[in-house]
C-alpha cells in the first residue's frame, strides 16, 4: 500500500519525512490552504495510507475525508497540542511515532458524528471550548509546554466567561440542566494539548465518555485546573461523568469539534463505530 504524507507547505520537517521513508513507496502531499487535505484525499482512487502530519485541526480534515473509504489512516503530530496522537499514538514525538506507523497494521475505531461534520477526538461547549476556539490568541511564551498555554488560556477566559446553559439529554434521557463550565464529550482521552480529561475512554467501544462540570466561583478554577492535571477530575463529586451512544445539547453556546468552531440552536452527537481504518498503539 502506498504511504502518503500530508502535510503543511511551509512545515520545517519535510526534510525529516523525506529521510524517514526512504525505501517505503511514499508521496509527500503538501497542504497549500484550508481544507486542502481533505482535497488531497479525495483526488485518491486506489486505498492508500495517509499520514495526518501536523496538529489535530490538519488530523481532523484528513478524518473526515477519510471515514466510510477504504484508506488507511495514521497521525504524526506535528502540531502544538497534538492531543489526538497523544492518545492514539502514545506519543507526541513524531520520529517515534511515524517509526512505529509506517510498518504497523490499521484497525477499525470509532468517530463522533456532530450535526453534520464529525471527529476522532474530542466536542466541547463549557470553557473548554472558549479556550480551544481562540486557541491562537494565547500569548506565545517561548518552551512553554502546550498544557501550561492552556491553563493561561483558561485563566484568562474564565474572568469574562459568563456560564452559559445547556439541556442534556443522553442516549433519550434528561441527564443535565443547568449552567456550563467544563463540558465536553470525548472519544479520545486528552485535550488542550495533555489534559487527560477522560482517562478512560476508548476508540473502539461504541461510546462516548462525557464530562459536565455546572458553574463553579472563578476564584477557584485553579482548583479544578489542578484536579484535571492530577487525573482526579472525573472523581469530584460535583462534576457529572458519564457515558453514552449519543447526546442532544441544547445551548445558545458555540463549541468546539477537534478544533473547529461550530454554532446552532441544537447539537447531536453520535457514535459511529468502526468508521475508520486507523493505525494505532492503543486498538
Amino acid at each position: 500500500m502506498k504511504h502518503v504524507l500530508i502535510v503543511k507547505d511551509n512545515d520545517p520537517n519535510i526534510t525529516l519525512l523525506e529521510e524517514m521513508m526512504q525505501g517505503y513507496n511514499y508521496e509527500i502531499a503538501r497542504s497549500h490552504y484550508e481544507g486542502h487535505a481533505s482535497d488531497i484525499v479525495q483526488s485518491y482512487d486506489t486505498p492508500v495510507r495517509f499520514y495526518a502530519c501536523g496538529g489535530d485541526g490538519l488530523v481532523n480534515q484528513v478524518v473526515k475525508a477519510v471515514i466510510g473509504t477504504d484508506h488507511e489512516m495514521a497521525i504524526v503530530p506535528l502540531g502544538t497540542g497534538n492531543d489526538t496522537s497523544r492518545f492514539v499514538n502514545q506519543t507526541t514525538d513524531a520520529k517515534e511515532a511515524l517509526a512505529f506507523l509506517k510498518n504497523a497494521g490499521a484497525r477499525l475505531c470509532d468517530v463522533l458524528k456532530v450535526n453534520d461534520t464529525c471527529c476522532i477526538n474530542s466536542a466541547c461547549w463549557g470553557i473548554d471550548a472558549v479556550v480551544a476556539n481562540h486557541v491562537h490568541d494565547v500569548i506565545d511564551v517561548p518552551l512553554l509546554p502546550a498544557e501550561k498555554s492552556y491553563v493561561i488560556s483558561i485563566l484568562r477566559n474564565i474572568a469574562g466567561y459568563d456560564f452559559p446553559d445547556a439541556e442534556v439529554t443522553a442516549d433519550g434521557e434528561p441527564v443535565y440542566s443547568g449552567p456550563v463550565t467544563v463540558f465536553t464529550a470525548m472519544n479520545g482521552r486528552y485535550y488542550g494539548g495533555g489534559f487527560e480529561i477522560a482517562p478512560f475512554a476508548h476508540l473502539d467501544d461504541g461510546k462516548m465518555d462525557v464530562i459536565i462540570l455546572g458553574e463553579i466561583q472563578k476564584r477557584k478554577a485553579p482548583v479544578y485546573v489542578r484536579e484535571i492535571l492530577r487525573r482526579r477530575f472525573h472523581k469530584r463529586q460535583d462534576v457529572l461523568s458519564f457515558r453514552c451512544h449519543e447526546l442532544t445539547v441544547k445551548t445558545s453556546a458555540s463549541m468546539n469539534v477537534d478544533g473547529d468552531e461550530l454554532k446552532a440552536d441544537v447539537y447531536r452527537v453520535s457514535v459511529i463505530p468502526d468508521a475508520l481504518k486507523l493505525v494505532s498503539r492503543t486498538l
